[in-house]
């Protein structure tokens, strides 16, 4: 059986960085079963730079994500990234209606008994 999974998808480009939206359900990294992020990207063959990621992203979560084009550039972002210059924001999502009208969620993720986010 042919399993079609989720492409990831350019979205924007500057001189040093791709930013790529990465589908829910594509991992971030290669299994025996699973091609991940980045050789899913050199497969498509529209990336032709080396492809050095700055950040990664669970294999449940969508989202958009900086890959970047030169050890320079990925030295760069880490760097931002380190002196929380750069902010990133998360959007959950829920299949029901919350108890509260609203909220925050502070903390870390926990892992689930199966060792899933």
């Amino acid at each position: 059986m042919v399993v079609c999974q989720p492409l990831p998808r350019l979205v924007a480009e500057t001189a040093g960085l791709y930013f790529i939206h990465k589908p829910p359900g594509l991992a971030f990294h290669s299994t025996d079963d699973e091609t991940g992020l980045l050789p899913r990207l050199r497969e498509l063959g529209s990336l032709h730079e080396p492809l050095l990621p700055c950040h990664r992203l669970d294999r449940v979560t969508s989202g958009l994500m900086a890959v970047a084009k030169s050890r320079e550039a990925a030295s760069a972002m880490a760097l931002l990234l380190r002196e929380r210059r750069v902010h990133k924001y998360y959007v959950a999502l829920a299949a029901g209606k919350p108890k509260k009208k609203q909220g925050r969620v502070i903390g870390d993720m926990a892992r689930s008994r199966r060792g899933q986010w």
